[in-house]
């Protein structure tokens, strides 16, 4: 951890800068693997295969997610049942964006036509 001064806080968020690029270099990688073992048990009919020798085992999980149409509650149902059945609870969270992920954002928010 050179350069790391738990009490600089020009320190703190520049390290945690640089995790955050490996990290993301990291889920990358990851997520490239994991879609080429996806297509390669697909490519197979395979639900699952365990490496031998490892342990590490890939399943292919098919599930289903539940949403709720808020706006579509929300005009079915009036207001006193609704605040009833949807439940707002604060939560303080820390947001950290290094340059890199703020331009991507900015890429999501503004697509070039």
């Amino acid at each position: 951890m050179e350069g790391y001064d738990s009490r600089s806080i020009d320190s703190m968020l520049k390290k945690i800068g640089e995790v955050i690029k490996i990290k993301m270099k990291l889920q990358a990688i990851e997520d490239d693997i994991k879609l080429n073992v996806l297509k390669y048990l697909k490519e197979r009919h395979w639900k699952q295969y365990i490496e031998k020798q490892t342990k590490v085992s890939a399943t292919i999980i098919t599930v289903q997610k539940e949403v709720i149409d808020k706006g579509q509650l929300k005009i079915n149902v009036r207001p006193d049942i609704y605040e009833s059945i949807v439940r707002f609870t604060p939560v303080e969270r820390l947001d950290i964006i290094t340059p890199e992920m703020r331009k991507k954002l900015k890429e999501i928010i503004n697509p070039k036509i």
